[in-house]
């Protein structure tokens, strides 16, 4: 190689010490598939995250993080200490192990990394792993960049090569509880694929982004994805979709309408395209069935989207309908599926008297679609029972009347599938004296838990409250009471309280 076809970043030699920090929910371009965690090693499970890398020199830098998980059965802390604890290999669809760039890597050593990482119970943590400092090709397809034990290597990929390339790694540590056990960790990270920027393939299998969309006579850049769809224990799907402003300028982008002064948002400029395993499509529009008409005052859903930012929106395939079969609400038979998103940009629809300058905005207009993803659906009676043990207690059996009752429950997954931990949770309904109570909507939205109980015998623990179901004093008159919790056609132990005089 050249040496003058390179140019040379910022020095970095310290692994990711100050990139450390707790993940908390985002629609960047930073995935990887749910199902790509490592085995749990002393409580602690980790993957790999790859991220579509911006170019430099113009060759794309993919980027790459590790995330791990404190998924123990103990409710502490664990604290990590992983000094020269990673390395990793790229290769190709076959297996075959890809050597390193011999006239790009680096053969340093470094200190002992100076810091340890705290994982909270039932926690994530992602960490930049990615390293600069190396010397950057001019014109190549791909670079990663990555610490190798107490060195570092990268791997440079040409633009002529149409193969397709995996990474993975083993993460060592050391680790220990706020009790003082010590022991060792080592996590070995299954592969995820390595795609770099422009590249149509998909990361994992968590989010299928489109290419680059200019729009309509502009230049700005906007790219769409729509995440995998995700089983309830209902049965029906829940996915995420998110757009990303790539390019330099601020945009606004009008996603549908807006009802009750902005308390009711429809996106209903994002239309979806579901395939069968026939092969046959067909257009789904959004039908939000809480507001099936409009009484009063309509505004456009105006998003403004800020230079690299993201905006993501959670919708239910429930949500959508079918107007080339008429369906109101879809049914789909057991099978395989694609879907993909795809949005209309437009300028304002609706301008009322105080939003005039509403017209003026500098709206997204174009149409942009994300990349298919697939998912499977399963026959009715296995999503309607999720197949999980649930187990409640107490540590009183005596409360007074008007008091609040919270129980502890446990949620074991039986299935050999990860649950989504949220929506089960939510799901969970308590039979009090043989009558059943839903949680009540109020009470659903925000959640600090793990996101998914564990397949093959994970399971979650944590409170409920009985007046978050609607069970007041009414129902918890003086006397003894019995409780249970069912989740789909799954019932919990009971538990026999009572209830007496103040």
């Amino acid at each position: 190689m050249n040496c003058r076809e390179y140019i040379v970043v910022a020095t970095l030699l310290a692994i990711c010490a100050s990139a450390v920090g707790l993940v908390t929910e985002q629609a960047a371009p930073v995935v990887a598939a749910e199902d790509l965690w490592s085995k749990p090693d002393g409580g602690i499970r980790g993957r790999l995250v790859v991220e579509r890398g911006a170019p430099l020199n113009g060759t794309s830098q993919v980027q790459v993080y590790l995330e791990l998980q404190n998924v123990s059965d103990v409710a502490n802390s664990i604290h990590i200490t992983p000094a020269h604890s990673m390395s990793f290999e790229v290769v190709d669809a076959k297996g075959n192990v890809v050597k390193p760039d011999a006239g790009m890597s680096l053969d340093v050593s470094t200190p002992d990394d100076p810091f340890g990482l705290v994982l909270p119970h039932q926690s994530t943590m992602r960490f930049l792993v990615s390293v600069t400092g190396i010397g950057v090709p001019k014109d190549k397809k791909w670079q990663v960049s990555l610490p190798h034990e107490s060195s570092f290597r990268s791997w440079v990929i040409e633009r002529t090569d149409g193969n397709s390339y995996f990474l993975r790694g083993i993460f060592k540590a050391t680790a220990e509880r706020q009790v003082g056990r010590t022991w060792s960790v080592a996590l070995s990270l299954p592969r995820v694929a390595v795609v770099p920027l422009g590249d149509d393939q998909h990361l994992g299998a968590a989010a299928a982004w489109s290419g680059h969309g200019p729009g309509k006579s502009q230049t700005t850049q906007l790219r769409m994805s729509i995440s995998a769809p995700h089983p309830n224990v209902d049965g029906n799907f829940t996915f995420r979709m998110a757009l990303e402003n790539t390019g330099d300028n601020d945009i606004v982008l009008n996603l549908g309408t807006m009802l009750a002064n902005g308390k009711v948002h429809l996106p209903d400029a994002i239309r979806l395209i579901l395939t069968d395993a026939t092969g046959e499509s067909r257009e789904l529009h959004f039908s939000d069935r809480r507001h099936p008409f409009v009484g009063g005052r309509v505004d456009d859903y105006s998003v403004p989207l800020r230079a690299g930012s993201s905006y993501s929106i959670k919708v239910s395939l429930d949500d959508y309908w079918s107007p080339d079969t008429k369906e109101p609400r879809l049914n789909l038979p057991p099978g395989e599926y694609r879907i993909r998103a795809e949005f209309t940009g437009s300028g304002a629809r609706y301008v009322n008297l105080d939003t005039q300058g509403m017209k003026l905005m500098n709206f997204w207009r174009g149409t942009l679609r994300s990349d298919e993803t697939r998912f499977v659906v399963r026959k009715r009676g296995a999503a309607c029972s999720p197949n999980v043990a649930i187990q409640i207690e107490s540590d009183r059996s005596t409360f007074t009347v008007g008091e609040g009752i919270t129980v502890t429950i446990t949620i074991k997954n039986l299935t050999s599938q990860d649950l989504d931990a949220p929506e089960t949770y939510w799901s969970a309904r308590i039979v009090l004296d043989g009558k059943e109570f839903e949680r009540l909507p109020q009470y659903i939205g925000m959640w600090n838990g793990p996101g998914v109980i564990l397949r093959d015998g994970g399971h979650m623990r944590t409170l409920l409250t009985l007046s978050e179901y609607g069970i007041s004093q009414e129902f918890l008159t003086v006397g003894e009471h019995s409780i249970r919790v069912k989740i789909g056609d799954d019932l919990s132990n009971t538990l026999v309280i009572t209830t007496v005089g103040r």
